[in-house]
């Protein structure tokens, strides 16, 4: 302000006819630029100014608009952490009803089966019980001679054990079980470890082993000679049983035995007396 009331003095004392000298000239064209570039650097200011209140408001505003879109944001968020939430629970809510379902089928099913099974029941105790009567009316007839009312031979059945220990036995050896536990009918014979049929018909019988650890043996079943069942026992660490069943066909007078086998066993095995046995039956008679 004070250089703008000087260049005014100067401009009018420069005016007057005896000022209008070169030098006066000279401080004049100063004074004017001085003026100039003072009104310049205020402009300056001004629009500095302006361009930082303007900065200003828009950095405001645009601090506004970010807390904005970061509460958006946020809620976004958290609204999907729900809908997975959401999902999940739905999900196992599904898995639980698809196990009700399942178990709801298979106990109607079964309830189905046990309502079916009742049905049937009293049709399946009519026929047992008719069955039945059968049955008993045929053994009877089977045991009974209808001329005479004389009851015909027991059934045949045995079975029979060695009393001892049989040590080293030879090739094609023949077990003789010499311990009776049944023995109806009498057609096994303890002195010679043979069966021998009575009756036609087709017949059950078994046998079993048992060695001492180490040692193997092999034995088989044989009607008149010929070999039907094989038998086998051994381990190399521990006692070994061994057992087999067979069904046959005999005619009267063929017999059975247990016989070691020629070949395979080894020196010296060990034959338990209380686990090896020999038994036998009549299933039924055949023409």
């Amino acid at each position: 302000m004070a250089r703008h009331m000087k260049l005014l003095f100067f401009l009018a004392v420069s005016s007057l006819p005896w000022t209008k000298s070169e030098s006066t000239k000279d401080e004049l064209r100063r004074l004017i630029e001085e003026y100039i570039t003072d009104h310049n650097v205020d402009k300056g200011c001004a629009s500095l100014r302006e361009d930082f209140s303007f900065l200003t408001n828009e950095n405001l505003i645009l601090k506004q608009t970010l807390s904005k879109l970061e509460s958006e944001l946020n809620d976004m968020k958290s609204r999907i952490e729900d809908i997975m939430t959401e999902n999940r629970e739905l999900k196992e809510q599904m898995v639980a009803m698809d196990r009700e379902m399942s178990h709801f089928r298979n106990t109607h099913h079964v309830t189905e089966k046990i309502d079916s099974g009742h049905r049937n029941n009293s049709d399946r105790s009519d026929f047992s019980k008719n069955h039945q009567r059968r049955r008993r009316s045929n053994i009877i007839e089977r045991l009974l001679i209808p001329s005479t009312g004389i009851a015909a031979s027991p059934p045949i059945a045995f079975t029979a054990s060695i009393s001892a220990n049989i040590v080293d036995p030879n090739d094609g050896q023949t077990f003789v079980f010499d311990h009776i536990v049944t023995n109806s009918g009498n057609a096994y014979n303890k002195n010679n470890g043979m069966f021998t049929s009575t009756v036609r018909g087709i017949y059950a019988f078994y046998g079993s082993l048992l060695t001492g650890a180490g040692k193997y043996l092999e034995a088989e079943i044989v009607r008149n000679g010929n070999a039907f069942c094989g038998l086998y026992s051994g381990d190399k660490d521990f006692w070994a049983p061994g057992f087999n069943m067979a069904t046959i066909e005999l005619n009267v007078g063929d017999a059975v035995w247990v016989r070691v086998d020629d070949v395979y066993h080894d020196a010296g095995v060990l034959v338990d007396s209380r686990f090896t046995s020999f038994s036998g039956y009549l299933l039924y008679e055949t023409e």
